[in-house]
């Protein structure tokens, strides 16, 4: 099973059994047909065995045996052959319709299986099976009313039957019906406690309907049914993980991405489970092997750049963060992060722009402000640094003051714009932090903004000095937000997309 289904597949009756019940052929005393040696023609007594309950033609009963034969070999060319032979001497053979049927369904023609059956049915009315088979091809044909009127008939025959029940819950689900499909898998459950997949789908009915303990409980107990069904072992990891229990989100995300390595989602969350608890190199492992498998998947590329910039790998951050946004240009988060991958290896024109675009796209973005503001310094000084004039060239200086004195100035009203937002949101702590960023490493590398007018006169300019870079190292470390804003956890249950019901496995019949 792939997880990314809501629905889980459901059981076809494709064997021949006319053991289970009276009701399956209407006759208490019938006895399953056992098939004869491949040369053997059927003998008398056999066809007498056979009269009023398959065929009382006695060429349609040898060409029902040798189909029913060649059926149970998986030879169905042959099969077909010999179940239409007998078609052709009696066309009021309802188990010939019905084993037809099924070599119709087993080879993928629905179309041909439903006519089959439809023909089976008529001429044995209480043929459970048939009616099962039906619903299943009804199923595979997107006729899901259709199919549901088919396993409640199934229902009605066979009333102690669980499979007959699930389906019918399952077509019923897949009609958003969740309410009479929640009671029937909950009869499913009564019928057989063992019933994994009935746990399973009741959870996920449960779950949406905001009922996450219940659900939490319905997924652990398919679990311990079934200690590999891993869509189970997914469903209860998401639910840990929306508490904040994170590791029993790990173990359950672990299981369930161990039994299906492939699967894109498991590894995606089990590597956001690993980010919040701190451990970004798991974390990174795990958003990689997502992307290995969904190479699309933007929000893993975002998740794993923010692990890359917290575990100190910048450099490789900006590959992801660049690739998200290629992918999503227009998240201000992706370009927050980005700026600060870009801010993190002093590439500070880079990260001025890429927090220019985080605000734009978002323009209260306080985070991205505060950044912005630190970039736009660092940058002047480091301009400031590699354009420093002759401090005897008085015309040079002033222009080089003035200059500076306009960036930084630019650089203080960024972030001045951080603290009104920051007040704005209560946060007036971070607001503190900016104000004091400012006075204490901002302004007091403030250089003089102009000189006299006339640079002959007074003290010829010899009061315009240059603002000293020496004491830079005497300052705080440039401050980049401690932690990089983590795309928001994507912990989805299954997609609600319709399922394609051709993908349903076929496998034994619990009739069998």
């Amino acid at each position: 099973m792939v997880i990314g289904q809501k629905y889980t597949p459901i059981a076809a009756l494709l064997a021949v059994s006319l053991s289970l019940s009276t009701a399956l052929v209407n006759r208490a005393q019938a006895q399953p047909l056992k098939p004869l040696p491949s040369t053997a023609k059927p003998s008398l007594s056999a066809k007498q065995a056979m009269d009023g309950l398959y065929t009382n033609d006695l060429d349609a009963a040898a060409d029902l045996q040798e189909g029913l034969q060649a059926y149970y070999r998986q030879d169905f060319d042959q099969a077909q052959r010999f179940l239409i032979s007998a078609i052709q001497h009696d066309p009021t053979s309802g188990m010939a319709y019905y084993l037809l049927g099924n070599i119709y369904l087993q080879r993928g023609y629905p179309g041909d299986a439903i006519a089959a059956y439809q023909s089976a049915v008529s001429l044995e009315p209480r043929l459970t099976a048939a009616y099962y088979n039906l619903g299943l091809a009804q199923l595979r044909q997107g006729n899901l009313n259709a199919a549901a009127n088919q396993f409640e008939r199934v229902t009605f025959l066979e009333p102690e039957l669980p499979a007959g029940h699930y389906n019918l819950a399952l077509a019923l689900d897949n009609l958003g019906q969740d309410e009479a499909a929640s009671l029937i898998y909950r009869e499913v459950i009564r019928l057989d406690p063992e019933f994994s997949r009935a746990y399973y789908n009741l959870g996920l009915i449960v779950n949406d309907a905001g009922a996450p303990d219940e659900a939490l409980v319905l997924f652990n107990e398919a679990t311990q049914i079934d200690p590999e069904f891993a869509a189970a072992h997914y469903q209860a990891g998401l639910i840990y993980a929306q508490r904040g229990e994170w590791d029993l989100a790990i173990d359950s995300l672990g299981i369930a991405a161990t039994l299906e390595p492939d699967n894109a989602q498991a590894q995606y969350n089990l590597g956001v489970a690993y980010a919040e608890i701190g451990n970004h190199k798991a974390a990174t492992n795990r958003f990689e092997l997502a992307l290995n498998l969904d190479p699309d998947n933007v929000i893993a590329y975002q998740q794993v750049g923010a692990s890359q910039i917290e575990q100190g790998n910048a450099r490789q951050a900006i590959e992801s963060l660049e690739t998200a946004v290629r992918l999503l240009p227009n998240d201000p988060r992706t370009h927050y992060n980005l700026g600060i991958a870009y801010q993190d290896t002093e590439q500070y024109p880079e990260a001025i722009a890429a927090y220019r675009r985080a605000i734009e796209l978002d323009p209260t973005f306080a985070d991205a402000y505060y950044n912005l503001g630190v970039s736009l310094f660092t940058n002047a000084e480091n301009q400031a640094q590699e354009t420093r004039p002759d401090e005897d060239d008085l015309v040079a200086v002033q222009a080089y003051n003035a200059r500076n004195f306009t960036r930084y100035g630019t650089a203080i009203e960024t972030l001045q714009e951080a603290i009104d937002l920051y007040n704005t949101a209560g946060d007036f702590g971070k607001a503190d932090e900016v104000e004091t960023y400012i006075e204490t490493t901002i302004e007091p590398a403030l250089p003089v903004p102009a000189a006299p007018a006339n640079l002959n006169e007074g003290n010829n300019g010899t009061d315009i000095p240059i603002t000293p870079l020496e004491a830079e190292d005497d300052r705080e470390p440039f401050p980049i937000l401690e932690t990089p804003v983590e795309p928001e956890p994507q912990l989805p249950a299954f997609p609600e997309a319709e399922q394609d019901p051709a993908e349903f496995p076929i496998y034994d019949s619990p009739f069998q």
